[in-house]
């Protein structure tokens, strides 16, 4: 009896001691895997990727003469299983141009699967001169690489190299400067000479030009001096060379000289911000050549909530500088204190020329971006509602046609 009662006891312990199933012993069911996103510019209901490929990814034009054409293609293709679309195409300064073949623009083109589109590239060989390097940007839909450049580059050959450089342009000048420049032009035509010849320029240009030959048919040098008085601001011209070759007919020298104002003012507006209730300081400098000293006689302001004085120069003069300055502190009330018509601030000086007596300054209050932006943020979204809705007629017309395919069994006309 003791070794059944001990049996017994110790069959007891082990079941107290055996792990009872729970609910949640029970193993875990997997969870639902989340859906995966929608590639970028995808639309609803497209499923698979788009791929953009290119036939090439660089264009290399070698060697071209001045204004000769210079043209290639190639090829976008979308190797992918759903639909590209070329959002942006751009190239990086405006000699280069990349046209689509088969449409008037980029914008809103859809590449089906396996299907291409060819780029038309030119170069404009008369905009840049020597080395060139450029690229043209194409953005797309295809999520590994949604923007892709193609480089071009190539170098531009002249018949006439020009030196010291390939333009006369002068600097610091005033409207009663007269100065001389000149340049060399030299043939790179090994086999032939080549002979220059001046176009005959208008009478009121602001320069003297002559042209003489250094070696007849080989070199030439062009000199060009200045024709006081000369206006303020930009005087400039193109001076056309002939030639007597039968396709490079015309050698271009662009010459140019810019003449500052001898006094000005800047800034010539300041505005009161919009936030804010205190006053706060800007300063209006009012410089003038170091050849004639100039002075300020008065300060007039149009409104008393507009303070003007003239100061020391913050910044120590240097004596042997070309151009001198008076600084001006001006004091703008908070814009609750400033009227809604703005002020002026008119500075009046002892100059002899009437162009340089008086120069006026306007305060205005600053303008409201917030309203800007939100019209900016508008007009965006309508062009882009448009491009989206070109792009889907586009795509009803394509699906409208392969239904009108499907329909007739696959068969043409002819059959």
């Amino acid at each position: 009896m003791k070794r059944i009662h001990t049996l017994g006891l110790a069959i007891l312990v082990a079941c107290l001691a055996a792990p009872t199933a729970t609910a949640q012993d029970k193993p875990a069911k997997p969870s639902a895997q989340p859906p995966k996103a929608k590639q970028a510019n995808q639309k609803q209901g497209e499923r698979g990727t788009p791929k953009l490929q290119l036939s090439t990814a660089e264009w290399d034009f070698g060697e071209k003469w001045y204004g000769e054409p210079c043209e290639t293609e190639i090829t976008l293709k979308n190797v992918g299983d759903a639909p590209l679309r070329i959002t942006k195409v751009t190239s990086s300064c405006g000699c280069t141009v990349a046209k689509p073949k088969s449409a008037a623009t980029w914008n809103g083109l859809v590449l089906k699967p396996g299907e291409g589109e060819t780029m038309k590239l030119s170069y404009n060989t008369k905009k840049l001169r020597a080395k060139v390097s450029q690229t043209v940007t194409v953005q797309t839909n295809d999520p590994l690489n949604p923007t892709v450049q193609i480089m071009v580059k190539g170098s531009i050959k002249q018949v006439f190299s020009m030196k010291p450089a390939e333009r006369i342009t002068f600097t610091g000048l005033d409207r009663t400067s007269e100065q001389t420049k000149s340049l060399t032009l030299t043939s790179n035509l090994e086999d032939e000479k080549v002979s220059l010849k001046l176009k005959e320029l208008p009478e009121n240009v602001p320069f003297d030009v002559k042209l003489e030959a250094v070696e007849e048919g080989v070199s030439y040098k062009l000199t060009v001096t200045t024709k006081p008085p000369l206006k303020l601001g930009s005087n400039a011209i193109a001076v056309t060379l002939l030639t007597d070759h039968p396709k490079f007919k015309t050698v271009t020298v662009p010459v140019s000289a810019y003449i500052a104002p001898r006094v000005q003012i800047s800034p010539s507006i300041l505005y009161v911000p919009r936030q804010g209730s205190a006053s706060i300081q800007r300063y209006v400098r009012l410089r003038y050549n170091a050849v004639k000293e100039v002075k300020i006689t008065d300060i007039q302001v149009s409104d008393d909530s507009v303070k003007a004085e003239v100061m020391p120069p913050r910044i120590k003069p240097n004596p042997k500088a070309t151009v001198k300055m008076h600084e001006i502190r001006v004091t703008l009330p908070p814009a609750s204190e400033f009227p809604k018509d703005g002020a002026t601030i008119t500075v009046l000086t002892d100059d002899d020329e009437p162009e340089y007596q008086k120069f006026e300054i306007k305060v205005l209050l600053q303008p409201d971006t917030r309203r800007a932006n939100s019209s900016a943020r508008a007009k965006a979204a309508a062009r882009q509602a448009a491009g989206k809705a070109g792009a889907k007629k586009k795509e009803t017309v394509d699906k409208g046609k392969d239904d009108e395919k499907k329909s007739d069994g696959g068969k043409s006309d002819d059959d």
